[in-house]
């Protein structure tokens, strides 16, 4: 990682890529991956985000960074690369306090690598009223947000709703392996009509809520149902879902819980007033949903159905 002043920035990758010719790395670029990013406790999970997505899909990176504990005109600018398997991406870091915050657009606009899409991961709360959103979101061609940075869900499904390009939400992404482990186990219209006759739904999270709240209005939406949902905080890896269980008025119980050793495996118990099924085991993929629903060039219509619920909340 390279300090470099900002007009030097083009000239110092260049410099950098002449050293890089003689290990035959080829530059990787699918598309421009620009991160907005607050530099608090969130900040290292935001970095291994752009390192875990750059390895399936090569992009460079420009990183704008707030400092709001350092001085407001307090501006620095980093380049380096990310090494792939047989290539690498540049990464391009500006760091940046409060009053120099304005000039992060102009910044990165000349670093864009022209005629290839641009991606905006927006890691904070959408404000339109932040003074980088309106520059941002012009500039890119398709947004992902957080919604677990926000603490008002109907103003925030109400932001995106409003936005005019594609857009998706980490937290949806995070929900994916909820969303096909119920899919394949109600697979079967016997097994869906007892979901349908669901009268209770207990979803055990860990705070923030935003997780369990995205899979009950999804359960609603897509359904139509509307059984009694309890939401009950406990503790584990915070904002994640623990367990799940579904009871029917009929007598049908299914529970979906994690493993608290091994939280990519699901244990999941069938049960009729009259048999017990064994239970089975369901893997949850470790990660890879998130750079999946990244990767997706449309908003998904199950969604915007949760989105537009939420917002009339």
């Amino acid at each position: 990682m390279t300090l470099v002043a900002p007009s030097d920035i083009h000239s110092a990758l260049s410099s950098l890529w002449t050293r890089m010719e003689a290990t035959h790395t080829l530059r990787a670029s699918l598309f421009n991956l620009i991160f907005y990013a607050e530099a608090n406790e969130n900040l290292p999970y935001v970095r291994s985000l752009a390192q875990s997505i750059v390895q399936r899909f090569p992009a460079r990176i420009l990183f704008i960074t707030h400092h709001p504990e350092k001085a407001p005109d307090f501006l620095e600018t980093r380049i380096s690369l990310i090494p792939l398997t047989d290539n690498a991406c540049d990464l391009i870091e500006i760091d940046a306090g409060t009053a120099s915050l304005q000039k992060a657009p102009f910044l990165i606009l000349a670093h864009l690598l022209t005629d290839l899409p641009i991606y905006l991961v927006w890691s904070t709360n959408p404000d339109p009223k932040h003074p980088l959103f309106a520059p941002l979101t012009t500039l890119a061609d398709r947004y992902i947000f957080d919604s677990q940075t926000t603490s008002n869900l109907p103003q925030f499904a109400r932001t995106l709703l409003s936005l005019p390009h594609t857009f998706t939400d980490l937290t949806w992404a995070r929900i994916e392996d909820w969303r096909q482990l119920l899919t394949a186990t109600f697979y079967t219209p016997d097994r869906l009509a007892h979901l349908l006759q669901a009268d209770k739904i207990q979803i055990f999270y860990s705070n923030p809520p935003t997780q369990a709240r995205y899979l009950q209005t999804w359960l609603t939406s897509q359904l139509g149902i509307h059984p009694t949902f309890e939401l009950i905080a406990e503790e584990a890896t915070p904002g994640s879902i623990i367990s799940l269980e579904i009871s029917t008025h009929t007598g049908w119980h299914f529970s979906f819980g994690r493993d608290p050793k091994q939280p990519h495996q699901v244990s999941m118990r069938f049960s009729t007033p009259e048999s017990c099924a064994i239970p089975l085991r369901y893997l949850f993929e470790k990660g890879h949903s998130i750079v999946r629903e990244i990767g997706h060039t449309r908003t998904s219509h199950q969604f915007l159905q949760l989105l537009t619920q939420l917002s009339h909340e």
